[in-house]
């Protein structure tokens, strides 16, 4: 694992060009990404873990070219979130090819379920995961060993959990609906920004 302030290197983004999918997580100062700020972006694949601390000055150039492509699958929990923030602090204008494990398990085990990350891990991988860190402070200069641990916790089973659920969409017939939820929430973020919290509202 690596803390880093600068961008993906070009032999990094090689790399997730060349295994094909990256799962993310963010860590933020707030739940709003109109006025909170992104702290962390989180990346895992195979032999390649990095926690980037967000510097808004910094240029992400490649970083952005993983994510706007259709080549790499980006996988989420909880993507409005993620996405929300990282579109509005990378200045992007959409997102290419992400998927989102909360939303997939809503689609196959319904609202009532409990979609959350760690309850789900351990429903579906038998992991248990701890979360004391989600309300720390991510905006310190140096993180805890216990937030770094946390941050990577939430990505590196992602991967695992997505291809469970995956698994369950096809066999369900109703991947194609998931994939449209997914292709949905870079615009979601749009409609956000116009000051529209729900469209789809009577």
């Amino acid at each position: 694992m690596q803390i880093s302030e600068k961008d993906l290197s070009p032999k990094e983004k090689d790399y997730l060009f060349e295994v094909g999918y990256v799962c993310i997580d963010t860590e933020t100062t707030g739940l709003n990404y109109l006025k909170d700020e992104l702290c962390t972006i989180q990346l895992f694949c195979e032999n390649f873990t990095v926690i980037i601390r967000f510097d808004k000055y910094q240029a992400y150039d490649n970083l952005k070219e993983v994510l706007y492509s259709k080549k790499v699958t980006k996988i989420f929990h909880n993507a409005v979130f993620d996405v929300s923030f990282l579109m509005k602090n990378l200045n992007m204008d959409n997102f290419g090819n992400l998927v989102c494990t909360k939303i997939a398990s809503k689609i196959v085990n319904g609202l009532e379920h409990n979609n959350s990350l760690k309850p789900l891990l351990k429903e579906y991988l038998n992991i248990d995961i701890n979360k004391s860190e989600q309300l720390s402070n991510w905006s310190k200069s140096v993180l805890s060993d216990s937030q770094k641990e946390y941050a990577i916790n939430d990505v590196k089973y992602l991967y695992c959990l997505w291809n469970k659920l995956h698994r369950e969409l096809v066999n369900m017939g109703l991947e194609e609906i998931a994939i449209k939820c997914f292709e949905f929430i870079p615009y979601y973020k749009k409609i956000t920004d116009l000051g529209i919290k729900n469209i789809f509202t009577y």
